[in-house]
């Protein structure tokens, strides 16, 4: 009897299993992905095309303001905070953790003006939902590392 044939036939099954999960894209990758056209978007000045990756019923949660709520809300948003001299944003993701058709994501972020200078660091906490096959943000939280303004 051929003592290699099991140990050949597992081999297979393991490299063939791995390929298979290699394939796909897990929430980490999609989220990733996702944050890289975020913030593609906002270098361009683009508040629609950040606006559009959020869900219709999307939320901010801005440090010291109220909640802004839906895209038409989270486009002016985003469109004052660019026309205030945000023109890049760097995100960190540190942990991903996935809850079937939503993935809560936790990282940090740099903000940076027009100058290339950083003007905030703080970190972020976003629930993501899958819509449509691309994941969108859901609830957007984020705080300042600086110091609280008087």
């Amino acid at each position: 009897m051929n003592r290699r044939a099991p140990i050949i036939g597992t081999a297979l099954t393991l490299i063939l299993f791995g390929l298979g999960a290699a394939g796909r894209s897990g929430p980490r990758e999609g989220i990733e992905a996702a944050n890289v056209e975020f913030a593609a978007a906002l270098r361009r000045s683009d508040a629609g095309a950040v606006a559009a990756m959020y869900t219709e019923r999307g939320q901010l949660f801005p440090p010291n303001e109220k909640i802004v709520e839906g895209r038409a809300a989270i486009e002016r948003y985003w469109k004052a905070s660019m026309n205030s001299g945000i023109k890049a944003i760097e995100l960190k993701t540190t942990e991903v953790e996935g809850l079937g058709e939503s993935t809560v994501e936790v990282g940090s972020y740099t903000v940076y003006g027009k100058d290339g200078a950083a003007i905030d660091r703080g970190k972020y906490l976003v629930l993501w939902r899958r819509v449509d096959g691309a994941w969108k943000l859901h609830r957007d939280c984020w705080n300042s590392d600086g110091p609280a303004s008087k």
